[in-house]
């Protein structure tokens, strides 16, 4: 079906969505719920441990001991400790300070897969599972309903794959405020979705 663009010529991003639906979000969707919470190929607990094991061989390539890790991250030894047995996961502001501390990126500690895993697993509700077609009428339809620079940033970071630094040089917006605005984002998503399901439910 043929998309009809807006008049400078450019689709929206809610047209371009359904035209084109991004197989990166459907295919990172479906990883993350079927492959990792219900097959269990890879539970959270094992990534968890990647993550630390990660953190402890790049700690112990800097010659730190977790002692002088947690003092530069102003942290506990234990939650280091935590951290590198995957007993804690960090959060994305901890991974940057981690990875600032020990002269890396952040995509070395943690894979952009595997923060779009994360971020996909806030966004669907519980017992929520439409198919790959409605899940993209879905999203097309969340698209067209929020401000278009919301829109332009989701099809960024999901349809485009790109990474925070990259959509903050391109947008010209500091990276925390990427972070957060993805964030509202992803919180109106999920409320759309939830209020989709209890729809759902009584009809």
């Amino acid at each position: 079906t043929a998309v009809s663009p807006t008049p400078s010529g450019k689709m929206t991003a809610s047209a371009c969505f359904k035209a084109n639906p991004p197989c990166c979000v459907l295919s990172l969707y479906k990883r993350a719920f079927f492959v990792y919470n219900i097959n269990g190929t890879k539970k959270e607990e094992d990534r968890h441990l990647d993550y630390g094991r990660r953190i402890a061989e790049l700690r112990t390539q800097k010659g730190m001991t977790q002692e002088d890790l947690a003092a530069r991250l102003y942290v506990s030894r234990d939650l280091v400790s935590k951290w590198e047995t995957g007993a804690r996961r960090p959060d994305y502001a901890a991974f940057e300070r981690i990875s600032a501390v020990l002269g890396v990126t952040t995509d070395s500690i943690i894979g952009k897969e595997e923060l779009l895993f994360d971020e996909l697993n806030e966004i669907m509700p519980d017992g929520f599972d439409p198919d790959g077609e409605k899940l993209t009428e879905y999203l097309g339809d969340f698209l067209a309903g929020v401000r278009k620079e919301d829109a332009a940033l989701f099809m960024l970071r999901y349809y485009r794959l790109k990474g925070t630094s990259e959509i903050s040089s391109e947008l010209g917006i500091k990276e925390n405020g990427v972070r957060a605005r993805l964030s509202r984002i992803r919180k109106m998503l999920r409320k759309y979705l939830e209020e989709l399901n209890e729809k759902h439910k009584t009809v």
